[in-house]
C-alpha cells in the first residue's frame, strides 16, 4: 500500500469529518445512510486522497478500503517519487527522418523563430508547472532562443522558440529541467536556410542501362583561376573533394549542408564542379558519371542538374595482339618480281626456272636461252632444243616432288598466300588510364611483337576451310636479332566506345623476313619427301636451282651442274655437256644473289613517323572495345570475327614512297 504524505492540519480536519459523518450516519434512517458514501480516488479531485490510510481506523476492514482507494487512485495522479523523464513532443524531424530519443533535427528560415516542443513526465504520467531550460551553448553566431525557459501545462508540455538572424548554418538548443537533472537533455540540432531556399541545390539524372544502388554528388570548389574544370576531373581518379554527398535518389534533389558556404560573404560568388557519380556501393569504381559548374552567391537561388553517362572501363592492362596483313601486294615492282619468279618456280617449275635463267641475262645465260626459246624470249615459243630440255627438267622435277606438292601444283596452288596472309602477334601494355581527356599518352604505352604465324595448308591433314588449318608459328628472332618494340599515343573516344592508335613505327626488317620464310620455310616444305626423312633439305636458293635441274639426290655430293650437264648432253646434240654445265654453274651464281641480295637490301628498318619512312603501324579510323563481362575492364579491342581496320604503310629505299597496307587488328585482355 502507497502512502500520500498530509500535514497535521489536514489530519485533524479529515479525522472531524470523518467522525462526524459516522456520527450523523448512526442518528439517520437507512436511505439517508445509503446516501452517503466514502470519497475514493474516482471521485477525488483534490488529490489529497481520502479514505486511505489517513484514518485512524487500523481494524481490517478499513486497512483494505484505504489499499483500494489508493492504488485505483495512482491511474492520474503522478507519483511523487517517481523518476522524472524529457522527451520530445513529436519524433519526427524536420527531414523525414525519425529523431533519436535525445536529438532531433529541425530546420528554419533566417530571421524566423521556430516552435520547441518537449514534454516532462513522472512515472510515465505528465506533470503541471515544471520549470524547463532551453539553451544555446557558445560559441554561436547563427541562432539563439527567444526565451530562456518555460512551464509545463496540465500535459506535461514545455514550449520554448528558437530564433534565427541573417547567417545561414546549424546550431543547437539544448533543453533540461533543472529542478530534476536525472531526466535527461534533450539537444534540438536547427539548420538555418535562406528564406528563398538553399543557395544551391542539385539533382542527378541518368537514362542509362547500368545498375547504379548508389549515387553521390561530388563537389569541388574552384580557385580564382576556375580550376578544377569538369574537363579535368576523372571519376575513377577525382582530385581532392571539397564536399561528398551522402548517397542521394536519383532525379531527387539534394541541397549540401549551408556550412559548405560558411567562408562565402554576402555578394561574393564562388564557382563550384559537380559531379554526379553511381557505383555499385559508396567503395566501389564509377559505373556512371556526369560533371556541371556552376556559380554560387548567398540570396540566390541556383539549381543544378547533373545528367550522368556511362563511364567508360577502364583501359590499363596488357592485351595479347594478333594483327593481319598482306606483304606481298605493296613490295617494290623489283621485289614483287623476285618473289613472283620465285613462285613461278615453285609452281610452274619447269617454266619457271627456264624463265629465271633468261630474266638474268649475260652471255652464257642469253646464249642457253636462245637454245630453248627463239630469239631467246619465252612469249615467242621453243627454240631449237626447247621441247627436249622442257621435258628433260619435266621428268626430273615431278620425280622427286612430294605427291601432296604434286597434286597442289598441279591444281595451281596460290603460293603467295604465305606472305599474303601473315599472321603477327605481340603484346600492348597500357600503364595509366586515360586521362580526362581520353589520352594514354606514348610514354605510358608499349608494343613487343615477338611472333609470326604464316598459312601454308598444302598437304596438311586438316580441312581446307578451318581457318587454323595449316597455320604454322615462328619467333621474329629467328630471323633477326634486334626486339621488335614500338610505343604510341592512344585516343579514347568515350561516347563511340572507340580507340584511335597513332602512326608509329616498328623496327622490323621485311628484306630478311621474306629471305626467311621463302628459304626456310616455303623450299623445305615445297620439296620434303614424307617417305624419306634423311633425303637432303631444299633451303636456299642455289639448292632449289641445283635440284630442279638435276634432282635433289644431287645435293649430297654437290654434283648438281656436272650431273645436268651430262644428262641433259646426252639428250641432244646442239650444246655440249661443259657448256650446260657451265651455264647451270652461272645460273646458281646469278639466280641465288639476285634473289637474296634484292631482297635483303630493302631498306625498311626503324621508321620516322615525322619523315613517313620505314614500317608505320596505327589504327585506320576508331577501333571499337568491349567490356565483355561488365566489370569496368576493357576486355578486348576489335573481335576475331570482326577485328579492326589497321592501317601499314611502308617505305623501301631512302627515296622510296610509302606504300599503304590494308591490315587487321584485334586484342583481348592476358
Amino acid at each position: 500500500m502507497k502512502t500520500i504524505v498530509i500535514s497535521s492540519v489536514s489530519r485533524l480536519l479529515t479525522a472531524s469529518l470523518v467522525l462526524g459523518l459516522g456520527t450523523l450516519a448512526a442518528c439517520s434512517d437507512s436511505g439517508i445512510a445509503g446516501a452517503i458514501k466514502t470519497t475514493d480516488a474516482k471521485n477525488d479531485t483534490n488529490g489529497l486522497g481520502f479514505g486511505d490510510t489517513g484514518s485512524e481506523d487500523t481494524g481490517p476492514a478499513a486497512s483494505d478500503a484505504g489499499s483500494d482507494s489508493m492504488d485505483a487512485g495512482s491511474t492520474d495522479a503522478p507519483e511523487v517519487d517517481a523518476p522524472g523523464k524529457l522527451e520530445f513532443k513529436s519524433m519526427a524531424d524536420d527531414f523525414g527522418a525519425l529523431c533519436k530519443p535525445d536529438t532531433c533535427s529541425y530546420k528554419m528560415n533566417q530571421n524566423g523563430l521556430r516552435k520547441l516542443e518537449v514534454r516532462y513526465t513522472r512515472g510515465g504520467k505528465p506533470v503541471e508547472n515544471v520549470a524547463i531550460k532551453f539553451d544555446v551553448p557558445p560559441p554561436n553566431s547563427v541562432g539563439d532562443v527567444a526565451s530562456g525557459s518555460a512551464y509545463t501545462d496540465a500535459d506535461g508540455i514545455a514550449t520554448g522558440n528558437a530564433k534565427s538572424g541573417a547567417a545561414q548554418g546549424t546550431f543547437t538548443v539544448n533543453v533540461t529541467a533543472p529542478s530534476d537533472p536525472a531526466a535527461g537533455t534533450l539537444h534540438f540540432v536547427i539548420k538555418v536556410e535562406s528564406k528563398i531556399g538553399s543557395p544551391l541545390t542539385i539533382t542527378i539524372t541518368y537514362k542509362g542501362s547500368k545498375a547504379v544502388p548508389n549515387v553521390q554528388a561530388l563537389l569541388f570548389k574552384q580557385k580564382a583561376d576556375g580550376t578544377p574544370k569538369c574537363a579535368a576531373i576523372n571519376p575513377l581518379a577525382p582530385p581532392k573533394v571539397s564536399l561528398t554527398s551522402p548517397p542521394i535518389k536519383l532525379n531527387k534533389t539534394w541541397a549540401p549542408d549551408p556550412t559548405f558556404l560558411s567562408d562565402l560573404q554576402a555578394g561574393q560568388k564562388l564557382g563550384v564542379a559537380i559531379m554526379g557519380v553511381g557505383s555499385k556501393t559508396p567503395d566501389s569504381a564509377a559505373l556512371t558519371a556526369g560533371c556541371k559548374e556552376a556559380t554560387v552567391s548567398l540570396g540566390t537561388a541556383t539549381e543544378v542538374i547533373v545528367e550522368m553517362s556511362d563511364v567508360p572501363p577502364r583501359l590499363k592492362g596488357t592485351y595479347e595482339v594478333t594483327a593481319h596483313f598482306d606483304l606481298l601486294s605493296i613490295l617494290p615492282d623489283k621485289v614483287e618480281m623476285v618473289l613472283k619468279t620465285i613462285f613461278n618456280v615453285v609452281k610452274d617449275p619447269v617454266a619457271g626456272i627456264l624463265g629465271l635463267t633468261c630474266q638474268l641475262g649475260g652471255s652464257t645465260l642469253s646464249s642457253f636461252c636462245g637454245y630453248v626459246f627463239t630469239d631467246g624470249d619465252p612469249s615467242k615459243g621453243e627454240g631449237p632444243i626447247g621441247s627436249i630440255v622442257i621435258k628433260f627438267l619435266d621428268g626430273i622435277l615431278y620425280a622427286y616432288l612430294p605427291p601432296g606438292v604434286k597434286q597442289g601444283l598441279a591444281t595451281a596452288a596460290d603460293l603467295g598466300d604465305i606472305l599474303t596472309n601473315l599472321e603477327l602477334t605481340g603484346t600492348v601494355e597500357l600503364k595509366k588510364e586515360a586521362d580526362a581527356k581520353g589520352l594514354i599518352a606514348a610514354a605510358d604505352t608499349e608494343e613487343i611483337w615477338d611472333g609470326l604465324t604464316y598459312k601454308w595448308s598444302l598437304g596438311a591433314p586438316c580441312d581446307p576451310l578451318d581457318p587454323n588449318c595449316g597455320k604454322h608459328p615462328l619467333y621474329l628472332s629467328e630471323f633477326q636479332q634486334e626486339a621488335v618494340i614500338g610505343q604510341f599515343d592512344l585516343q579514347r573516344d568515350a561516347k563511340a566506345a572507340t580507340l584511335t592508335v597513332s602512326m608509329h613505327s616498328l623496327n622490323i626488317k621485311w628484306g630478311s623476313l621474306v629471305n626467311y620464310l621463302v628459304q626456310k620455310v616455303l623450299l623445305p616444305m615445297l620439296t620434303k619427301d614424307p617417305n624419306d626423312p634423311n633425303a637432303p633439305v631444299v633451303d636456299s636458293y642455289g639448292a632449289l636451282i641445283k635440284s630442279l635441274l638435276a634432282g635433289k639426290d644431287c645435293l649430297v655430293a654437290d654434283s648438281c651442274c656436272a650431273d645436268f650437264g651430262k644428262q641433259l648432253a646426252g639428250k641432244q646434240t646442239l650444246i655440249n655437256e661443259d657448256f650446260i654445265q657451265t651455264t647451270c654453274e652461272t645460273l646458281i651464281t646469278l639466280g641465288s644473289a639476285y634473289l637474296e641480295n634484292m631482297l635483303n637490301g630493302l631498306d625498311a628498318q626503324t621508321g620516322d613517323p615525322a619523315a613517313g619512312k620505314g614500317l608505320l603501324i596505327g589504327s585506320n579510323g576508331g577501333c571499337a572495345y568491349f567490356d565483355d563481362n561488365q566489370d569496368q575492364l576493357v576486355d578486348t579491342w576489335g573481335k576475331a570475327s570482326t577485328p579492326c581496320a589497321w592501317k601499314m604503310t611502308i617505305t623501301f629505299g631512302s627515296n622510296g614512297s610509302p606504300q599503304t597496307i590494308d591490315a587487321t587488328l584485334f586484342a583481348k585482355r592476358q
